[in-house]
């Protein structure tokens, strides 16, 4: 691939972009193509997975250890203590067999760079993978969300602390995420049935969808939701159009006489 080609590439849109990729690799039809592009790849990680299975068959062994008295099929709740003692004789004689140098290698970077408690993470790990409680917090599991944790700022914030304390939410996925956060401005009253919406297309289509947030149960007001669809090969056009959209989405909020709105602080539930 030339200049030329990476000048005109530069041009295109994500989705643009993804096809052409595509397209170039296709001409190899000799050679395995590895398509990472939008919606599930062709491909994945047998690592992690192998680990999953491993860390499953070691649940089993704790929770058929907690109840080793009872008949065939009950098991019991799994016990922290000398839960990490009883994984390493879990693993020792299965050091060849694929995922378990993986779940060692993870629970030793937690315990070891992470400062995470030698017996509550494997025992989170344990229950998790069994399902046999309630997730507590259920947003998500403590010693989960301080490994995503440390995970943000080395990838978002270059090492750096983030200011302040950080409560994160596990979702389904983008889509679900984005509801979420839409449904959160709208109970804390930040955004309200009628109001518009601008979204640059092309775009996922889910996310175009999404007036059905704002439909109050009650009256069910119509929602307006604007598409502008934008030519992202051009930049300073759409720099334009979006800041026309805002402008005169913040003329309609003050004459509505909207602009009185207390700012603050968001509080999901």
């Amino acid at each position: 691939m030339n200049r030329v080609d990476l000048g005109k590439m530069s041009k295109l849109s994500p989705f643009e972009l993804k096809d052409r990729l595509v397209a170039l690799a296709s001409r190899h039809s000799e050679r395995l193509m590895l398509n990472a592009g939008r919606g599930n790849p062709n491909f994945l990680s047998t690592v992690p997975r192998h680990g999953f299975f491993q860390l499953g068959l070691f649940a089993m062994s704790e929770a058929e250890r907690s109840f080793g008295g009872m008949r065939e099929g009950v098991g019991g709740l799994p016990k922290p203590e000398g839960i990490a003692a009883r994984f390493e004789k879990f693993a020792e004689p299965r050091q060849e067999t694929p995922g378990i140098a993986f779940l060692s290698s993870a629970l030793s970077y937690v315990r070891e760079q992470l400062g995470l408690s030698n017996s509550a993470f494997p025992h989170e790990l344990v229950e998790g993978v069994l399902g046999c409680n309630y997730p507590a917090p259920v947003r998500m599991l403590t010693h989960t969300e301080e490994i995503i944790r440390h995970y943000l700022r080395k990838e978002v914030t270059g090492g750096r602390s983030l200011a302040g304390s950080i409560d994160l939410f596990a979702v389904e996925g983008a889509t679900a995420g984005i509801t979420y956060v839409f449904n959160s401005l709208r109970q804390n009253k930040l955004i309200a049935p009628g109001d518009t919406i601008a979204i640059g297309t092309p775009i996922f289509a889910p996310y175009a969808d999404l007036r059905s947030l704002y439909r109050d149960p009650a009256t069910h007001p119509s929602a307006r939701v604007s598409l502008a669809n934008l030519d992202e090969r051009d930049y300073a056009r759409i720099g334009r159009i979006v800041r026309t959209m805002i402008q005169e989405y913040a003329d309609e909020y003050q004459t509505a006489g909207r602009n009185s709105v207390q700012k603050g602080a968001l509080r999901c539930s």
